[in-house]
């Protein structure tokens, strides 16, 4: 049986009754897997136009995780080469505590959808097999890493593998952060239509087609590889 098997039957209209003792088990092995993938991706060196991204977003209960702030939503799409695809992943969780009015109004999510949403365990690993190896994009991606790293911890206790990378880096070697912070602002720089904002998916597909245009202008600056990218940003 297959692990999407049988995440259905643990948390599906299926259940069949299988312990979530033995989903662990299959979830920690195939992490285990992964984390040895990882280590071995030679994104940092590839050129653009040949590697996958997944671009992410995290919509979350507020900005602190290790001060309790949980993870709302996960929305991510992977780009290959100069291509958005039309592979996506979204899932709501179940969190803990509860949605503040204030982010349930900017995020449209509420108390009530995600106390049936599957457990943030659950979530995270779904999510660690659609984005496999390859490395992940986000929006000022401190966020982002901030929330992964937490709770990747403390749902498997182990620390999270992949490459986050920031797209405000690569606005700063593109010379455009001084008036251009937000994510808002970063898509009316690159004339990118804003729509369903601060929506987990929405968020992450504004995002993708920003990483397109950024990279565009690398390449013009003949920036082809993270490796230049990076090298770039540290010789500012």
């Amino acid at each position: 049986m297959n692990f999407s098997t049988l995440f259905r039957q643990l948390v599906g209209r299926g259940h069949t009754g299988l312990t979530n003792e033995v989903a662990s088990k299959e979830q920690m092995a195939y992490l285990r897997r992964l984390e040895k993938t990882v280590r071995l991706a030679r994104d940092f060196d590839q050129p653009f136009h040949q590697n996958e991204f997944v671009i992410l977003d995290i919509e979350t209960t507020g900005f602190e995780a290790l001060r309790g702030d949980e993870i709302l939503s996960i929305g991510a799409i992977k780009v290959r080469g100069n291509k958005v695809t039309t592979e996506q992943f979204y899932a709501l969780t179940k969190i803990q505590g509860w949605i503040s009015k204030e982010v349930e109004e900017l995020t449209g999510i509420t108390n009530k959808e995600i106390a049936n949403a599957f457990p943030l365990r659950d979530v995270l690993e779904q999510f660690m097999r659609f984005i496999g190896h390859r490395p992940l994009i986000a929006h000022h991606a401190q966020h982002e890493r901030d929330f992964l790293e937490t709770y990747y911890l403390k749902c498997f206790q182990k620390k999270f593998q992949h490459r986050i990378i920031d797209t405000h880096i690569a606005l700063q070697v593109c010379d455009v952060t001084s008036s251009v912070i937000t994510l808002d602002e970063a898509c009316i720089h690159y004339q990118v239509p804003i729509k369903n904002r601060h929506h987990a998916l929405g968020d992450a597909q504004l995002t993708a087609q920003l990483w397109l245009a950024l990279v565009e202008q690398l390449q013009e600056y003949d920036i082809n590889t993270l490796e230049q990218l990076y090298s770039q940003y540290i010789q500012r």
